[in-house]
């Protein structure tokens, strides 16, 4: 049961991790899961199964997936805070 337990671990561990995404990618996707449910999608991070925030990671690069625009809003507003504290601040669009 430990053996198994552990390896799921491994395994939500391993989802975390962006595959060809660039170090700033990763930090977003870190800040923004501490947060919000987060996963990646190729190298798209996928907010709450709503969003997704394409390359270069930006409020403006944030687009609905499902008619969701309460949710858009209230991610734009969550990632504007961690670039914020990144020290990648970009205006809210």
């Amino acid at each position: 049961a430990r053996k198994a337990r552990a390896l799921v671990q491994a395994k939500e561990r391993a989802s975390r991790i962006g595959v060809g995404v660039s170090e700033h990618a990763q930090s977003i996707f870190e800040a923004l899961s501490k947060t919000l449910p987060c996963r990646w999608d190729q190298n798209s991070i996928v907010v709450l199964d709503e969003i997704a925030i394409d390359s270069p990671y930006t409020t403006d690069t944030c687009r609905e997936l499902t008619s969701a625009a309460s949710t858009l809003l209230r991610v734009k507003k969550v990632l504007q805070g961690e670039l914020g504290r990144l020290g990648h601040a970009t205006p809210v669009g």
